[in-house]
């Protein structure tokens, strides 16, 4: 149970907020967390037993949710392209030390299917089900196909460079 506790977070995010931040920072944490001043064993001990409910009903709501940290690098991963809203959970930098930290400042991946869209710009559809749509004019000079590899990284103000099977970059923007 501590194991969980000391995973969990408590998110919450309104549809329209641009900075999200979580409800009161896991107040059933800090409950929890609390029991252990009071001095009396069979009163600590109700004081636990009362807020671990009280945290196992947060879970099956859905008000709280525990996510270890290899679920949260896959989850940045998946969410790479997308502008959100500033979730401290899956901001691209975090309170850890450098050497920890995990961005996700760039993806490699493998090409599921690719079709040109008007004026010979390309629609990427990765493995993983993300879509990639090209927004400059560049040319490849090899056509992107099921199967060819891809990568792509964050460039400047917020844009995306994706380089198909080892050809010169094209700009591109994750459209799902």
């Amino acid at each position: 149970m501590s194991a969980m506790l000391a995973i969990a977070f408590a998110v919450t995010v309104a549809p329209q907020a641009q900075t999200v931040t979580p409800q009161s920072d896991a107040q059933g944490l800090r409950a929890l967390a609390a029991c252990r001043a009071i001095a009396a064993p069979d009163e600590r001990l109700a004081c636990y037993d009362k807020e671990a409910i009280a945290l196992e009903q947060a879970v099956a709501s859905g008000d709280l949710v525990a996510l270890d940290r290899e679920e949260v690098r896959k989850t940045r991963r998946s969410l790479f392209g997308f502008n959100l809203p500033a979730i401290r959970l899956f901001s691209r930098r975090d309170d850890r030390p450098a050497g920890e930290q995990e961005a996700v400042d760039q993806l490699a991946g493998v090409i599921k299917s690719a079709r040109q869209l008007p004026r010979g710009k390309w629609q990427i559809e990765l493995e993983d089900g993300a879509v990639w749509t090209q927004v400059d004019t560049k040319k490849l000079t090899i056509d992107p196909r099921s199967g060819h590899k891809i990568e792509i990284r964050r460039a400047a103000l917020g844009s995306y460079l994706a380089n198909v099977n080892g050809q010169t970059a094209i700009r591109v923007q994750r459209t799902q």
